[in-house]
């Protein structure tokens, strides 16, 4: 899914940070924290999801839940049906991930199974497919780090501009954080996004 690039102002960027950092932050506590109004804030937030820039969700431990074989797929397919098999396999309810991919695969995934045999089944619907010339598996045996926050990036960004007194930069990301359906979330994060 490619997306247009769309400027962000200093307070959204701050917005995504603490969102990033815990998603239960109140309006209220964000424009105290930022010094602006929560009306600001309520409506940057709507822009910003109206927009599909952010979406926020719960993410949960699929191992806590019973799922005991998370996979990556490395899918080698038919050049000119590697896009349509991408959103085919994206409408699969097991499948958590999916990106057309440059190096030895023209898609990866990532799957969510409760066991091996279920891995096994997802498998084999994914080798039906037509168009799909073989896959790869990787089993995920241990998750050390999982994180999709931009948002520290984003901060430093935004140092880096006011540093160099550069006007707004333009900026593309989506945090899709769907309820067990993203990569995989082990633990809490430790480290504070320091505001400017």
């Amino acid at each position: 899914m490619v997306k247009k690039m769309v400027s962000l102002d200093q307070t959204e960027i701050k917005i995504i940070s603490l969102l990033q950092e815990d998603a239960r932050f109140s309006f209220v506590k964000m424009a105290k924290l930022l010094g602006v109004t929560e009306g600001t804030i309520r409506r940057k937030f709507n822009r910003l999801t109206k927009q599909g820039i952010i979406k926020t969700t719960a993410i949960c431990d699929p191992y806590a839940l019973g799922f005991d074989a998370p996979a990556f797929v490395g899918i080698r397919a038919v050049q000119n049906k590697a896009k349509n098999l991408a959103k085919e396999i994206a409408e699969m309810p097991e499948v958590q991930f999916v990106a057309l991919t440059t190096g030895p695969y023209e898609i990866v995934t990532q799957v969510v199974a409760k066991s091996n045999k279920q891995l096994f089944d997802i498998l084999l619907k994914l080798s039906d497919l037509d168009g799909i010339k073989g896959t790869n598996t990787f089993l995920m045996l241990s998750i050390y780090k999982q994180s999709w926050n931009l948002g520290n990036s984003l901060q430093q960004e935004l140092r880096k501009r006011k540093k160099d007194k550069v006007s707004p930069t333009a900026f593309v990301f989506t945090t899709t954080l769907n309820f067990c359906k993203d990569l995989f979330f082990i633990g809490k994060r430790s480290s504070r996004i320091r505001l400017l």
